[in-house]
């Protein structure tokens, strides 16, 4: 009932607001520096719905001058007057900022405002220009009425003779009506799919016709204008297609014969269950929840990649030039959450997790194989990193494993640490010529009986899965332009197209950590890896030689509890990470569960310094973060002792 209540409240917040007001925030500059060059953007606007945001660092603004113009907005920047502007000035010696507000000809509104920190946030709405959060008395909207007035201004750093050296952190246009309506697709579901640029506005067909023509037109929630997603059942890189609930006829790029434009036509499957290119669509992430829309088409060995576009009409077109392309955005048709299939990784939600538990398990949504090759996702709930350690019960129980003295070896004796190393169940996917793909291989009551055993901690290229590949000019793979990171090079035998290999195991929680909150870790896994626990989606990650962890608590139960792991070979990270090396695939370094209480110490962090040359003698400081994740209340002391190889004590504290 909560889950429902929630849905049908999300459902009139959209309503009430007109979904076709719907907008994503348009980023300008992030995190620019001009160097005192000029520079500016020209930006359609309604300021009736949309504002103006600037985040600004002035400590780089130069010293030596003053008045520097770090921001302008208005019809005409570049001038001083004649125009609807409004100028912002800096002077970093005296830390003062100048506003002037010039209503064409007339004689400028100008106030000099006293800053006490180089941190400025400007933004420009319905409401007025406000400083730091606060809209200054003498620029309210009713002042500024005529440049808000405007459905189309210049904005950045062009008048006078002194430009800026600040740091522009973010400058946005924001949708002051955003509700996050744009979503991540899941399959099984219906929506409406929106051009960021052209809303309110949906991908449309009108009749049930083979052939009809994609269009662009106004959304009116006709069921023409639905979209149901559906996991292509090939193995081709490129996992969603696209239904009309209208027609049941699929989105078809119609590469094929490009004297046609994009259109509907019978689905792959309902047409004899054979492949068709045209249909299979990949999801380029652009941020914000929204994408381009990207297929192929092989013709004589050759791989054309088409991207779906609008152009000034109706009809919908396509290009090769992914610049070009249209972002979208999905909107979720009303009611197609219930009941829903699965989406790239599988859905969450409520419900048993494993082991018949009625504890309802965390929701973490759908993983997205859109996130491998988007560089503005590189984890989803993934543990903060922190120093390495292990936890034990209680001190006796730490100098009671045989390795006590010996930490960087494995505890042999620990309550509280379970070793996941040894034989999983493997399945090898040679990927495609495409983008990598998502399997349904995370399903709790998947038969992975027929499927092959492999080592962990292993490099699958050394269980004869692939080829390692060594380099040290240039990338194992093409087109060598982030993001993506998808085709193998030939000439150093990686013709798997970025193989994914899934792991699957059973894990037992022991019944004494029902009480404890429960983790699971990665020392090292290339390149990204994907987390599902009895079914549910748990979480993400990239970077092949640092730790992943991720909370298990709610996910699992005691007992028996199944284990999904997809890893992908190469990510958008895989860039970062080419290095003169053996290139290496899947989960290479050891794999544990470790168990805490509710409440503990989750860091620390421990400093030295010596009061005589000899370092003989000094002082020790212990940082410790405490994680309280659940925000119980309790009094706790904690000790830190430091003792010597003999188990001396040497000084201790508590606190």
């Amino acid at each position: 009932m909560k889950h429902t209540l929630s849905y049908i409240l999300g459902i009139f917040i959209i309503l009430a607001m007109g979904i076709g007001q719907v907008k994503a925030d348009t980023t300008l500059w992030s995190n620019y520096a001009p160097n005192g060059e000029k520079f500016s953007q020209t930006a359609s606007i309604d300021f009736t719905s949309q504002s103006i945001k600037a985040e600004i660092d002035l400590s780089t603004c130069s010293s030596s001058t003053t008045w520097e113009n770090i921001l302008s907005i208005g019809t005409g920047i570049n001038a001083w007057n004649g125009y609807y502007n409004v100028h912002l000035y800096y002077t970093a010696s005296s830390k003062t900022l100048q506003l002037n507000w010039v209503n064409m000809s007339n004689a400028s509104v100008q106030t000099d405002i006293p800053l006490s920190s180089t941190d400025l946030t400007v933004e420009l709405s319905s409401a007025g220009l406000s400083i730091n959060g606060e809209v200054h008395s003498s620029y309210t909207g009713t002042v500024l009425s005529s440049l808000l007035a405007q459905n189309s201004v210049q904005i950045g750093s062009t008048q006078g003779g002194t430009r800026s050296y600040a740091t522009y952190k973010a400058v946005t246009i924001t949708d002051g009506t955003e509700t996050s309506t744009y979503v991540v697709p899941e399959y099984g579901k219906s929506y409406y799919i929106v051009p960021v640029s052209a809303p309110p506005t949906a991908i449309t067909v009108t009749t049930t016709s083979v052939d009809e023509s994609l269009k662009i037109q106004s959304l009116t929630n006709a069921t023409g204008q639905q979209w149901t997603i559906v996991n292509s059942t090939f193995d081709s890189g490129y996992p969603y297609l696209f239904k009309s609930v209208l027609s049941g006829l699929a989105l078809d790029m119609a590469n094929n014969n490009t004297a046609l434009s994009p259109l509907q036509w019978t689905d792959e499957v309902s047409y004899n269950n054979i492949q068709n290119e045209n249909q299979e669509f990949y999801l380029v992430g652009q941020g914000n929840n929204t994408y381009k829309l990207r297929t192929k088409f092989t013709d004589g060995g050759s791989t054309t990649i088409y991207y779906l576009t609008t152009s000034t009409g109706e009809t919908m077109t396509r290009t090769t030039d992914e610049s070009a392309a249209a972002v979208f955005g999905f909107i979720l048709v009303d009611g197609s959450s219930e009941g829903g299939g699965e989406s790239g990784g599988g859905e969450s939600g409520g419900g048993d997790s494993g082991g018949g538990s009625t504890t309802e398990t965390p929701d973490h949504g759908s993983f997205s194989v859109s996130w491998v090759a988007d560089q503005t996702v590189y984890a989803k709930y993934k543990e903060e990193a922190h120093a390495t350690f292990m936890p034990y019960a209680s001190t006796a129980a730490l100098k009671a494993d045989v390795n006590y003295h010996k930490p960087w070896l494995t505890p042999e004796n620990n309550t509280e640490y379970q070793s996941l190393n040894g034989t999983w169940k493997f399945k090898f996917n040679s990927g495609s010529n495409g983008t990598p793909g998502s399997h349904d291989y995370y399903s709790e009551t998947l038969n992975d009986s027929g499927w092959d055993d492999i080592k962990v901690p292993l490099s699958w290229e050394m269980a004869n899965y692939g080829k390692p590949v060594y380099t040290n000019v240039g990338y194992p793979f093409y087109p060598d332009h982030a993001p993506s990171a998808n085709y193998g090079r030939s000439g150093l035998y990686t013709n798997d197209h970025n193989a994914t290999g899934f792991y699957r195991r059973t894990m037992n929680i022991p019944a004494d950590w029902s009480d404890k909150r429960i983790f699971l870790h990665f020392d090292g896994a290339y390149s990204a890896i994907v987390v599902w626990v009895n079914g549910n989606f748990v979480g993400y990650s990239q970077s092949s030689n640092t730790d992943a962890e991720f909370d298990l608590t709610g996910f699992v139960s005691t007992g028996d509890n199944q284990l999904s792991v997809c890893v992908y070979r190469w990510c958008d990270g895989s860039y970062l990470e080419g290095q003169d090396m053996w290139h290496l695939s899947g989960i290479h370094r050891d794999v544990y569960l470790v168990a805490t209480p509710k409440t503990f110490v989750s860091d620390h962090v421990i400093t030295f310094s010596a009061s005589n040359t000899a370092a003989t003698a000094g002082s020790m400081r212990v940082d410790l973060t405490m994680d309280n994740r659940d925000g119980g209340s309790a009094t706790k002391t904690v000790h830190v002792t430091l003792l010597d190889n003999d188990d001396n004590v040497i000084a201790s504290g508590s606190t």
